[in-house]
């Protein structure tokens, strides 16, 4: 086997657990803010997602990296061009994005779910509004960031 061939297979590895990961988190969220008591349980388990996608995002980062490295002729033009680059800054902002939330929504949203009736409570709606916002950055830079690898390498299959 190949080292290009197992690099790529971490790299698609790395992406299926990120990209997984996150629309688990994305659903279940979404399924929390209309059905809030079940959000101190959801938040529990976004800890746990958590790690996850951050496995997925260190095997996606160092996986590309090595790629880039080693396989730099195979690759041509591709990752020249300005849609690879917009792909790294994709790459780039969720790694910010997901910094943003695990260092400032999420604490956010465990102290808001532990206040009684925190369905009402101010900290619990701007939590949930930082929190969308997160969400949103994410699966745009997760969702953007794989539709233009599709598009970038669709020749090398």
């Amino acid at each position: 086997m190949s080292l290009y061939f197992m690099l790529v297979g971490l790299h698609v590895f790395g992406l299926d657990v990120g990209i997984g990961t996150c629309t688990v988190t994305y659903v279940l969220g979404a399924y929390g803010m209309f059905n809030p008591k079940i959000m101190p349980k959801a938040v529990a388990v976004f800890k746990i997602l958590s790690l996850l996608i951050w496995a997925g995002l260190f095997l996606l980062i160092t996986s590309g990296v090595a790629l880039y490295f080693t396989s730099a002729a195979t690759y041509g033009d591709a990752i020249k061009s300005k849609l690879f680059l917009m792909k790294m800054i994709f790459v780039g902002l969720l790694t910010l994005n997901g910094l943003f939330l695990n260092v400032i929504v999420n604490p956010m949203m465990d102290k808001a779910v532990a206040l009684p009736n925190f369905e009402k409570t101010p900290e619990y709606r701007k939590a949930l509004i930082f929190g969308a916002i997160g969400a949103g950055i994410s699966a745009t830079c997760w969702y953007g960031a794989f539709s233009l690898g599709l598009y970038i390498f669709r020749l090398m299959v």
